[in-house]
């Protein structure tokens, strides 16, 4: 994250990444199965799964759709390489949200979690 090709902002976005990525530390730990913790060659990789999932968090924020031109605000991030892990990381949030709808209690009111 100290590589960033926006030097306006960087301040302001790595503080803010920094606390997102605590937090998808977190979520990661609880949530993540044993598969996905522990597949092959998981030591090697550079960037922690709980990082991307907080950088596609992140991204979702800033309002960038595309994951072509949010890699494009990082230096010697892999495009490809960020879509495939990215990919697998989707039942994972698909599992995060599954547990936080059955964690709400509502009585008869409308919650909508996205």
């Amino acid at each position: 994250m100290n590589y960033l090709k926006l030097k306006r902002f960087s301040h302001h976005l790595q503080v803010s990444f920094n606390r997102l990525n605590v937090i998808c530390r977190s979520l990661y730990k609880l949530y993540a199965p044993d598969g996905l913790k522990h597949r092959k060659n998981v030591d090697q990789t550079k960037l922690p799964d709980s990082s991307i999932l907080a950088m596609l968090i992140w991204q979702t924020e800033i309002g960038i759709e595309s994951q072509r031109r949010f890699c494009k605000f990082f230096v010697g991030l892999s495009h490809s390489r960020f879509n495939r892990r990215a990919r697998m990381l989707l039942p994972l949030i698909r599992c995060i949200r599954q547990a936080w709808n059955q964690e709400v209690k509502t009585a008869g009111e409308f919650l909508i979690i996205d």
